[in-house]
């Protein structure tokens, strides 16, 4: 009985790694990417943008927490509900119908894409409302600024718009470092093999499943105690009620990491300023800042909460400081006093679960960038 229930474990083991060596084969000819697979990734594989989404995509969905409760307990009093339902043009962009001409190209990460926002609430069409032209949304989450920058160059300037607005958001800094990191390697036969292997591409599909399906274990399982609200704080809505904000990344004063970050995003900017302006248009670069920048001056943090030793740092500062280093013809605006103000006037631009922006900040970003462009037509 042991001599068969080995031999048949063998013959299973067996028959998987040929199974196996099967479905490699063709990633290891390179016949199959198996990033391209919609089984395995929602997603494209590109070589440049290393991700992109699907032409015509259609996304839709619901769900409960936001990025902060997908890491930390909170009361289930704050966990927000979302629910999206999401149309992409011909290069996988919130743009619907497809464009052939813009007024203004928005390029930017997953502030811009929106894919919790509903088309009539997105940031890209209440500015095309407010200055009656037509707007291209090119926000790609998990984008930085050398995506943004070939993105800009592949999509945005072929409709020649008048205006290039780049929205920067400060996770942006990290985000750039590592797509440097990832980009500037000597890639081998072997690791091109591993990138577009069966076994990487289904590991992340899992790995993915794995870390969605442990959140919601956390939210409905874990008892009540106080490891998310260590990184909150309270706010007035207009309605006078008292809302929690958590604040999902840390406020750090800026390493020298990030000031090599902060270079190469200056030079990618100048060098989109170099290529608009060869087609007659002007860039506006958008300081997008995260939630601990816009809310710490306002929130009411509890003693023990951990915030309190947090740095806002001057990256905006910095950051337009570089920009007029490279060209006195770049615009700059930064978003936060007009965010700060909404919340000082009890406006919640932010979900309060989720680093991103509600409705409403979309509305009030809208606002801040159309007032600077006509103001300066």
């Amino acid at each position: 009985m042991r001599r068969f229930s080995s031999t048949r474990l063998f013959s299973v083991l067996a028959g998987s790694i040929v199974g196996l060596c099967l479905a490699e084969s063709p990633a290891l000819f390179n016949i199959v990417d198996y990033r391209n697979a919609p089984w395995l990734s929602a997603d494209l594989y590109d070589d440049e943008l290393v991700t992109v989404h699907p032409p015509h995509l259609r996304s839709s969905g619901s769900a409960r927490g936001g990025a902060f409760a997908a890491l930390f307990k909170i009361p289930s009093s704050d966990v927000s509900f979302y629910k999206w339902d999401l149309k992409y043009d011909q290069n996988g962009f919130r743009n619907v119908p497809d464009l052939t001409r813009a007024d203004i190209a928005v390029v930017g990460s997953s502030y811009i894409e929106g894919t919790t926002i509903s088309d009539s609430d997105l940031v890209t069409n209440l500015l095309a409302h407010r200055i009656g032209g037509i707007v291209e949304n090119l926000g790609h989450n998990s984008y930085g600024p050398a995506q943004e920058l070939i993105t800009l160059k592949r999509y945005g300037l072929p409709l020649h718009p008048r205006t290039v607005v780049w929205a920067f958001t400060e996770i942006e800094l990290r985000q750039e470092t590592l797509y440097d990191l990832g980009r500037h390697g000597h890639p081998t036969f072997l690791s091109l093999f591993i990138d577009r292997s069966f076994t990487r591409t289904a590991y992340r599909k899992v790995r993915s499943q794995i870390i969605h399906m442990k959140s919601e274990v956390r939210q409905a399982f874990t008892p009540e105690n106080d490891e998310g609200i260590r990184r909150s704080g309270v706010v007035r809505d207009a309605s006078g009620k008292l809302r929690r904000i958590y604040f999902l990344h840390e406020a750090l004063p800026l390493g020298a990491e990030d000031l090599r970050a902060l270079k190469r995003t200056v030079e990618v900017i100048a060098e989109a300023r170099r290529l608009s302006a060869a087609q007659g248009a002007r860039l506006l670069v958008v300081f997008i800042p995260d939630q601990f920048r816009v809310f710490h001056s306002v929130a009411q943090l509890d003693p023990q909460c951990e915030c309190r030793n947090w740095t806002v740092n001057d990256l905006p500062t910095l950051l337009e400081k570089g920009i007029e280093s490279e060209s006195s013809e770049i615009g700059f605006l930064d978003l936060t006093p007009a965010l700060t103000d909404a919340v000082k006037r009890g406006v919640i631009p932010y979900f309060t679960d989720d680093n991103h922006w509600s409705p409403d900040g979309h509305r009030i970003a809208a606002e801040a960038i159309g007032n600077y462009l006509l103001a300066r037509r």
